[in-house]
């Protein structure tokens, strides 16, 4: 059984904080308490509750200002993203604007009525495990194509702009990347080059997908790119993936290399040598 999730209930005002935790309790919930802003922030450091409920009326920092306060970080890193729901006696245009504004979560209006508080903190915090669960995809992806040398790419067909993921550069380690198609061709030579545009405009057309790998010349570096994307566009897009294969191919040369030939005397080996004999002999 899956521990309590911890609510951290927050107003400076006693009788709301005992009722209300009292009813959360009841609903299995655990419940810890703060009377301001500044111990509400100690909580969050020391306890990392799931969810927190703040009032905006309190001395000192007001909920707004709390809210902002865990939203830049002050109640540690980790807490930046925590559902805050607001609790507040107004609910004019301008009271709910600013909780937005300030990060919260979600505005409920005083007097509090206890199932549909329940019902809000359910649904803020199955929003807040799909966005972890999101995050963590996410970090997953970014990690395996990292350690893949793989990133993706776009191509506006109307205008021939291309844009690269974030971290396209790093992956194939160079200061810049094309940003249209025509400064991609001009990275080519001239075979590649054209082997390229045929796939772009077959891809275009919808015949077929693009998997290539083109030789792009960086600066003082040459990168070996495997291209692919599918043949379909979305609203005037080509949308794809590109792998970095240089590492891949020298060590495929490299491997080639020495099951022909002697790596002590550079020499070619029985059977490349019966090979070349043989060639020449027909």
């Amino acid at each position: 059984m899956a521990p309590a999730q911890t609510l951290l209930v927050v107003d400076d005002d006693p009788t709301v904080r005992l009722l209300t935790s009292s009813g959360l309790k009841k609903r299995g919930y655990q419940v810890i308490q703060a009377i301001d802003a500044e111990q509400a922030l100690c909580l969050m450091r020391e306890s990392s509750p799931d969810l927190a409920l703040v009032d905006v009326s309190m001395p000192g920092r007001n909920g707004f200002e709390f809210v902002q306060a865990v939203r830049n970080g002050e109640a540690g890193i980790a807490n930046r993203e925590r559902p805050l729901l607001m609790l507040t006696g107004s609910d004019d245009v301008q009271s709910i604007d600013q909780a937005f504004t300030s990060g919260a979560t979600d505005f409920i209006t005083k007097p509090i009525n206890l199932p549909l508080l329940v019902e809000r903190i359910k649904y803020a915090l199955r929003g807040a495990e799909r966005e972890k669960a999101l995050r963590e995809a996410q970090m997953e992806q970014a990690s395996a194509c990292k350690l893949a040398r793989l990133g993706f790419w776009q191509l506006n067909f109307s205008n021939n702009a291309l844009t690269w993921s974030e971290d396209a550069a790093e992956v194939l380690n160079c200061a810049a990347l094309p940003e249209s198609r025509q400064a991609l061709l001009g990275l080519l030579n001239n075979t590649d080059s054209l082997r390229l545009t045929t796939a772009l405009e077959a891809a275009w057309e919808g015949q077929d997908g693009l998997n290539l790998e083109v030789t792009l010349h960086l600066g003082h570096s040459e990168r070996i790119v495997r291209l692919q994307s599918d043949p379909k566009t979305q609203e005037g897009h080509l949308i794809g993936a590109f792998q970095d294969v240089t590492a891949l191919r020298a060590f495929e040369d490299k491997a080639l290399y020495l099951a022909e030939y002697d790596d002590l005397t550079d020499l070619p080996k029985r059977r490349l040598f019966l090979n070349l004999l043989n060639e020449q002999l027909t």
